[in-house]
Parts: structure tokens; C-alpha cells; sequence
């Protein structure tokens, strides 16, 4: 890189010169530089096509799709036969998740080059994607508070279905058998009916419908959630979030969640995140959520390695009891996240320490594992420890196994 600004510095219009820089700052994951140097190229030659399919890997590397995109099919109204750049426009839309167009791009180049083999190979995957998602899930919960005990056994189905353009819709059935000590067993019936529409290269909304019934109260529940979510300024999110939730079966506890989340990620290296939550109960108690938060991305993919420390404020209704936390409780914490593929596995962890104000801290641990047996059959499974220093703690276990057909 030194040499080649170096040279440049004396002969600034040294196009060759620049085109290395350019790759080589693209090389290193400098994307916005790489991307500078070839802008500045192509104000020069705007007709440079060497140059404008670079921008676009440039830009697809860095997951700038949206532009990538854009890019490869203004080259290929020039050039329709560019039978790799068709395949590179394919690959952009099978990263937006939006199989059907993707089908479509590889379709046209095996059209014309039945032997292309990224092409063929990228058809295969497409139609694997696109087929019908069958999953049977299992969770179990143990908690233990002093003399307090609680399991809950949690079987389910779920199909989900990809639709044009990203979008996604599923359809679910859970059972659920409640054990608390001194609590009626209690068995619930959970239909939920959600999705994903991807309205725009800027815009997802997320959303969900379930409905409830139990064999004690509430004998009916309906709840659900609805997420907006703003992309901007390439890597930067907005969540806008409501949730109506049982927050608690046997007690009959409901709640309605607002809240809002940002994410914005600085540079490669390091992210700011910031939320606030505010949830109305129906025992007549508030709640509000303040969460800030700096991650810094030591490695990303083979492995990931990622730590964050943040600041956690939460408020509940001063005129009522404590509600599942201390009223005011300050929290500092401290998180790793590790992540890494060997062969079919992909194996991560993660774990949290919670130094709470109230000097009752909190720790949290989960390993978990997504086996992949075939192209159309996933086995995953995670357990998670959650510890106070006092006396409350809770084992997590859940297996899931994925079946496309």
C-alpha cells in the first residue's frame, strides 16, 4: 500500500497504480478506500469496464448489496452475454436472501453455457433453499429459586415457506406442560402464524400472531410481535419493536412491550448498540429498560471472536413490588461470544457477567452446536446456565432437528 500511494504522490494520474492500490486495500478488507480509488478511477473513465465490475465485488464484499446490484446490471445492459458477471449479480441476490431472482440469473446463464459449473452449482443450492422448512423442536427449563421449583417441557412443529423477493411466511404448533411447586400442572396449545416481508433494500418487517389456551388461566391468550427494521448507511440498523407477551402462565401475568433499537457499526472493529424498552403490566406495574453497549470485533469468520461491555439501567413502578428484579438495578456487563466451524459443525459459546448494583450478580453460560447431516437435514442443539449469587438459577436445554422436502 505504501508504495503505491508513494507512486501515486508523484504521478497521480497513474491509472495502473491505482488500480493495484485499490485491490490491494480490498485485499486487506479496506473496503471504503478500496471503493474511493476505484471512484476516482472510473470519474476519469467512466466506461472502464475492468474497473466497474471490481467496484461491484468491492462492493459485494463488503455487503453493500443494494449498490452491487445496481452495478452489475448496468454492466450488463452493455454486455447481456457477460455470463460472469450474471453468475456475480445471482450470488448478490442469493446474499439478500432473495432465492427466486437468483434462480432466475443462474438459469439464464446455464441457458446460455449448460457447462458452467458456478452456475450450476449455484442452482442447486437455490432450489435447496427454496424448498418447504420442516422443523421438530424440543425445550426444556429447569429453575430453582430456595424452596421455589419450576419445569417446562415445550414440543413443536413449524413449517416455513420462501417466497419471491426474500419473503418468508411459517406457520407453528407448540405444547407446553407447566410444572411449578405448589402451582396446578397446567398444559398449553400454542398456534403461532408469522413471517417476513421484505418490503425494500432499506426496509424488513418482521411479524407474529399466537394464540394460546390453557388448561387453567388464562384459559385464552392472543399475543404476538411486530418488528421494523431501518437499514442505512450500509451496516447501521433501526429497530422499532412492540410485543404483547405472557410473561408469566401460571400467575396470569400479561405485558405489552415498546422499543426501539440501534445498531451502528463504526468500522470494521467495533459497534455501538443502544436500547430502550418499556413494558406496561397487567398487575398494574411499569417497567423501562435503558441498555448501551460497545462490542469489539477481535476476529470475524474461522473463527469469531467478539467481546462487549455495556451499561444496563432498570426501573420498575416505585409504588408497587419488586417484579422479577430490584427496583433501579444498575448493571455492568461483560460479554464473549467465540464461534467456529469444523467440517460439518458449527460450534459456539458464549458468556455473560452481570455486576449488578443490587451486588447480587449475575452469570450466564451456552454452548450450542448446528450439525449439518445433509443438504437437506440439520440437527441443533444448546444448553444455557443462568446463576445468581444468591439462590435462583435456570438450565436451559433445546434440540431442533431441520428437514427440507
Amino acid at each position: 500500500i505504501a508504495l503505491n500511494k508513494e507512486v501515486l504522490e508523484k504521478d497521480p494520474e497513474n491509472a495502473t497504480v491505482r488500480f493495484k492500490l485499490a485491490e490491494v486495500y480490498s485485499w486487506g478488507g479496506y473496503y471504503q478506500e478500496s471503493t474511493n480509488q476505484y471512484q476516482q478511477l472510473l470519474n476519469e473513465d467512466p466506461r472502464n469496464m475492468k474497473t466497474f465490475k471490481a467496484l461491484a465485488q468491492v462492493y459485494t464484499w463488503d455487503n453493500r448489496l443494494k449498490e452491487a446490484e445496481e452495478a452489475y446490471k448496468d454492466i450488463l445492459e452493455s454486455s447481456p452475454e457477460d455470463t460472469k458477471t450474471r453468475v456475480n449479480l445471482a450470488e448478490v441476490y442469493v446474499g439478500m436472501g432473495d432465492w427466486h431472482r437468483a434462480q432466475q440469473e443462474y438459469q439464464k446463464v446455464i441457458d446460455r453455457d449448460q457447462q458452467n459449473e458456478n452456475a450450476l452449482k449455484g442452482l442447486d443450492k437455490v432450489k435447496l433453499e427454496l424448498m418447504p422448512i420442516h422443523e421438530f423442536s424440543f425445550r426444556y427449563i429447569n429453575e430453582k429459586d430456595g424452596g421455589f421449583r419450576a419445569n417446562t417441557f415445550s414440543y413443536g412443529f413449524k413449517r416455513a415457506h420462501v417466497l419471491q423477493k426474500g419473503n418468508m411466511v411459517y406457520g407453528a404448533y407448540y405444547l407446553q406442560d407447566l410444572r411449578e411447586t405448589g402451582k396446578t400442572r397446567t398444559f398449553g396449545n400454542i398456534v403461532e402464524l408469522g413471517g417476513l416481508y421484505n418490503a425494500n433494500h432499506w426496509l424488513d418487517i418482521v411479524g407474529a400472531v399466537d394464540l394460546r389456551s390453557y388448561t387453567q388461566e388464562p384459559d385464552f391468550f392472543m399475543g404476538g410481535h411486530i418488528d421494523t427494521v431501518l437499514k442505512y448507511a450500509q451496516k447501521n440498523t433501526l429497530l422499532l419493536k412492540y410485543e404483547r407477551d405472557l410473561y408469566d402462565v401460571l400467575d396470569n401475568v400479561r405485558g405489552n412491550r415498546y422499543g426501539v433499537e440501534s445498531n451502528i457499526r463504526l468500522n470494521k472493529y467495533i459497534s455501538l448498540g443502544n436500547s430502550y424498552y418499556y413494558t406496561n403490566f397487567t398487575d398494574d406495574n411499569t417497567s423501562a429498560d435503558w441498555y448501551h453497549r460497545l462490542t469489539l470485533f477481535i476476529l470475524e469468520k474461522k473463527p469469531d471472536l467478539n467481546f462487549s461491555i455495556g451499561y444496563r439501567f432498570r426501573d420498575f413502578q416505585d409504588d408497587v413490588g419488586a417484579y422479577y428484579s430490584p427496583q433501579d438495578l444498575e448493571s455492568v456487563v461483560y460479554s464473549l461470544y467465540s464461534g467456529i466451524s469444523i467440517g460439518n459443525h458449527s460450534l459456539y459459546g458464549n458468556f455473560k457477567f452481570n455486576d449488578n448494583s443490587d451486588d447480587i450478580d449475575n452469570y450466564f453460560y451456552l454452548l450450542g452446536d448446528s450439525y449439518v447431516i445433509s443438504d437437506t437435514l440439520v440437527f441443533s442443539a444448546e444448553v444455557s446456565f443462568f446463576d445468581t449469587d444468591e439462590k435462583y438459577e435456570a438450565i436451559t436445554t433445546s434440540m431442533s432437528l431441520q428437514l427440507k422436502f
